[in-house]
This record gives C-alpha cells, structure tokens and sequence, in this order.
C-alpha cells in the first residue's frame, strides 16, 4: 500500500467513522469474489446493508467510504 493510499484510508475513516468504513471494505471484499453479481447490483447491496447498521450516517458519506473501499481493494489485486 502507498503512502497516498493509506493517507486516503485514514483520512476516510475519520470523515466517516471507523466503524463504517471498516464494515464497508469488509462488504466490498467479500462482493468482489462474487462474479454472480452486477457491480451495480453489489454496489446497492453494500449500500442497502449499511443503511441498515448506520441508518442515522448520511447517503453521502456511506457513498465516500464504498468508493475509497473498492479503490483500495483493487489496487491491492493489481499489486
């Protein structure tokens, strides 16, 4: 992991929360290895189950913290 990586991850995880964000990037890693899934379709699953475990955290930060996981996922496939 670079430095601007984990700068991005620790910058994410006190803009939303860390609780949040780790659940996200588990959600994110466990969908990755499902191919019978669309993105869109585990991208709104992501969202869906963490509405439910953070139901008072803004659409917009639940959104930040599934963008930076995923972005932090794959790049550590292509390493």
């Amino acid at each position: 992991m670079t430095y601007k990586e984990m700068f991005l991850e620790k910058a994410t995880k006190w803009v939303v929360g860390g609780d949040l964000y780790a659940q996200i990037k588990e959600m994110v890693s466990i969908y990755t290895k499902d191919n019978t899934m669309t993105g869109a379709q585990k991208r709104e699953a992501v969202i869906a189950k963490s509405k439910v475990t953070f139901a008072n955290v803004a659409s917009v930060l639940i959104n930040i913290a599934l963008e930076v996981a995923v972005f932090i996922i794959t790049e550590k496939v292509k390493a």
